[in-house]
């Protein structure tokens, strides 16, 4: 049996999916020029960070709390800038 699902339509301006995209572009170049700064203090600290207009919004332990958070906030997880925190840098294993 074929069921029917109507899609909405997408009513995003390709200009403000661009301004949305630079936004969220800052957020991860100012978040990279903040991880050492972050690190060091015990809030962040080997926690998950999401940024959004060059401000820490939300901070957890855990990356599935981070985006409930988030949601429960009433906003869209896609539009922050999310990472890790920790002391150590990231090895990347390909």
């Amino acid at each position: 049996m074929s069921v029917l699902v109507a899609r909405p339509r997408i009513t995003t301006s390709p200009s403000a999916l661009f301004n949305r995209r630079e936004r969220l572009q800052a957020d991860y170049k100012w978040l990279i020029e903040q991880k050492k700064i972050l690190s060091q203090n015990p809030k962040t600290l080997n926690k998950f960070v999401a940024v959004k207009d060059k401000k820490v919004m939300f901070v957890e332990r855990d990356i599935e709390r981070l985006v409930n958070a988030i949601i429960a906030s009433g906003e869209n997880p896609n539009m922050f800038a999310i990472d890790f925190i920790s002391q150590h840098s990231a090895c990347y294993l390909l």
